[in-house]
């Protein structure tokens, strides 16, 4: 993984100890808190590469909120529902899945649900205790990993009940029934893996976030490749398009490129997006704050992302040629699979970023980043 870190893990790293002042959080949101930045138009980075949505966007949004509104019905449940509403997670679902059915996409949307409320349960100090109780969010998460486990294991021990969880946890359940239904034996080991991998990372992240220092760069990153969820996501991909790919095409190493540098860009465009929220939140364990840091303005360091995104971009579309260049003898049923899979990750790509900009999550509210977003942190 470190390898394709690009310039983060070559000379953007940033040393706490080297830096005991500045790598303080409280001075670290004191120095960002009022930068005035411009983000730069990140969608035309991205406007050769396919964007869609689904055409029943809008009954998907009806069949998230009755969702939601299943999960949280109690009284002190009103913000956070009201919250999770805003965040317009059927256009997520429908803009990062367009190519799917519609009921397949109500259980990836049912999916979205539970991972963005689950991510808020582990850290959100506005809605749960548990961002401030390591030890309790590690049993939490250890929980999560059996009980998911469970749900997706074909030989199950005789007399096996299932596990009683919380409900962030258990409304894992209806989705895990349908990928046992669906998915092959490589295909729920893979996604298994992935969610183990999530959850680890959201731990080790949780673990960094309560210590005295800042990570580093290049910390910071191989931790984010886990807990930024995109390849939990993008092993859903065949649930959605209803297709297999050979194991050996899934095990290319140009194929992992093309997930990596998928998960690169996504995470960081989210970084990117979200400092407005994080700094009013006073959070700086993120790209931007770190990247600050080395290269002394928001501005600069905003900029640096730009051309980090750019060269994973590339990084990507080379994988691309090379990947569909060896292949090129397969069956053109394989080639086929291989092309939809790599649009499916761009598509993943241009998804995030249009679902962000109108998405409550983010507060930017605003469709075109045509000339830049300005904005005062």
């Amino acid at each position: 993984m470190a390898s394709y870190l690009g310039e983060y893990s070559a000379t953007s790293m940033v040393s706490s100890h080297e830096e005991p002042f500045e790598s303080t959080r409280t001075n670290l949101v004191t120095r960002i808190r009022g930068s005035r930045v411009k983000i730069p138009d990140l969608k035309s980075l991205l406007s050769h590469w396919p964007a869609k949505i689904h055409p029943q966007v809008d009954q998907l949004e009806k069949h998230v909120q009755t969702t939601l509104e299943s999960i949280f019905t109690h009284p002190e449940d009103e913000d956070r529902l009201r919250k999770m509403k805003e965040s317009k997670l059927g256009l997520f679902t429908a803009s990062w899945y367009p190519y799917a059915s519609f009921e397949t996409l109500c259980v990836l949307a049912d999916f979205c649900v539970w991972l963005f409320a689950w991510d808020d349960e582990t850290d959100s100090f506005e809605f749960s205790p548990l961002a401030d109780d390591f030890d309790s969010a590690t049993a939490f998460r250890d929980q999560t990993i059996s009980f998911i486990r469970q749900s997706l294991t074909r030989r199950k021990p005789e007399g096996t009940t299932p596990t009683t969880a919380p409900r962030l946890i258990s409304c894992f359940e209806p989705v895990g029934a349908v990928l046992y239904e669906s998915y092959n034996d490589d295909q729920i080991k893979r996604f298994m893996n992935e969610i183990v991998f999530f959850i680890e990372m959201c731990e080790e992240e949780h673990n960094s976030q309560q210590a005295d220092c800042l990570p580093t760069i290049e910390q910071y990153m191989q931790r984010r490749m886990g807990s930024g969820a995109v390849r939990v996501c993008l092993a859903l991909t065949d649930f959605a398009s209803g297709s297999v790919l050979p194991e050996d095409v899934m095990l290319d190493d140009s194929f992992q490129i093309i997930w990596h540098e998928t998960n690169i860009i996504i995470s960081d465009m989210n970084d990117m997006l979200s400092i407005k929220k994080e700094i009013e939140q006073s959070q700086v364990d993120s790209l931007i704050p770190l990247l600050f840091l080395k290269f002394g303005s928001v501005q600069a360091a905003l900029d640096q992302a730009t051309r980090e995104l750019s060269g994973s971009i590339g990084r990507l579309e080379a994988a691309e040629r090379d990947i569909l260049s060896r292949y090129s003898t397969a069956t053109a049923e394989t080639q086929e699979k291989i092309r939809h899979h790599i649009e499916a990750c761009k598509i993943a790509c241009t998804a995030n970023v249009d679902w962000s900009l109108v998405s409550g999550r983010y507060k930017i509210h605003s469709a075109s980043m045509e000339d830049g977003i300005h904005m005062v942190l």
